[in-house]
């Protein structure tokens, strides 16, 4: 007896459809000339497709799935293929690439978790099993990746925030969310230094340092290159140095129009008056308090700026041996 065995999942379920042949198992569809090439002897034996020919098959059509933006196809299909080439980096990524980036709301921190496993899973296979040539083109493919989904879900995670912030629990959620999707960068980074991309995993783990304190991101650095952790300190004190005199900078022009704000309402109205001018218009009262206010929080700035700084001078120390 013949049969028509699809070459994407081994199934005998094909079915004529519009004058085309599709299967009823994995949708893939055939033209009647290509289904005439898959008709087969399945009498008393068990059919065996050529699984070469499949592995070729199902990475066209995934790639193809996924350059059309089709994401459900995309999944499918790569999924198919991950299960057939469990060392593919390809398709260990994009089986659930396509998954986590089209999920929902409440499923944001769970997506960015499988997505930051998938994609240092797929790092690895990049180092095991690919020439070393092409380790840095390869691990680009999947950071690049791994930051349109980190935006993606971050966009939303914040849009959803924004929209809900008054409700008791949604800040908490977003927290939670944003932790998920920096935990996804941070796995990516260390796929990323496996394959010898250290100047991408560099910017990835910057783009997350306020996760860490400044002695523990030089750390980090100096295990993907030494001496880079040390060069990140100087950096920082720089910039620290620069945010102080900005808060100082603001400081004197905020305590200047306060001081200015009041001493020509004194002037003008004198005290008693000034008190009741005060009680008769508001906006004066409020212009003047929130100068006050933007004023303390400059040197709350400066001071905060300055104490960090104190942090990170001691690190480079330590580090220099001083």
């Amino acid at each position: 007896m013949k049969a028509i065995v699809c070459e994407m999942c081994d199934s005998h379920d094909v079915v004529k459809q519009d004058g085309l042949f599709v299967c009823q198992s994995c949708g893939t569809k055939y033209t009647p000339e290509d289904a005439k090439k898959l008709m087969v002897d399945v009498s008393g034996s068990t059919v065996k497709v050529d699984e070469s020919s499949r592995e070729e098959s199902l990475r066209k059509l995934a790639r193809e799935a996924k350059d059309a933006g089709n994401a459900e196809r995309a999944a499918d299909y790569y999924g198919q293929l991950a299960v057939l080439c469990p060392d593919d980096w390809e398709a260990t990524f994009f089986s659930v690439y396509f998954t986590s980036a089209s999920c929902k709301i409440g499923q944001i921190a769970s997506a960015a978790s499988h997505a930051g496993s998938a994609a240092y899973q797929s790092l690895v296979k990049i180092s095991k099993h690919l020439p070393k040539a092409n380790h840095i083109t390869a691990s680009n493919i999947v950071a690049d990746y791994v930051l349109h989904l980190r935006n993606g879900l971050l966009s939303a995670a914040r849009d959803h925030y924004t929209k809900h912030s008054s409700v008791n629990g949604t800040a908490a959620e977003f927290e939670a969310r944003k932790k998920a999707i920096n935990n996804m960068i941070r796995e990516t980074a260390e796929g990323l230094i496996l394959c010898g991309n250290k100047d991408k995993a560099v910017s990835f783990y910057m783009s997350i340092k306020d996760q860490f304190g400044p002695e523990a991101m030089a750390d980090i650095l100096d295990r993907i290159q030494p001496g880079l952790g040390l060069e990140f300190l100087k950096n920082e004190v720089k910039t620290g140095a620069k945010d102080q005199k900005g808060a100082a900078i603001w400081a004197v022009i905020w305590a200047v129009l306060c001081g200015g704000i009041f001493a020509y309402l004194y002037i003008s109205y004198g005290y008693f008056d000034l008190m009741e001018y005060f009680e008769d218009s508001f906006w004066a009262a409020m212009g003047l308090v929130v100068t006050f206010l933007s004023f303390i929080g400059c040197l709350l700035l400066g001071a905060g700026s300055n104490a960090r700084g104190k942090v990170i001078n001691n690190a480079i120390k330590k580090r220099e041996g001083k």
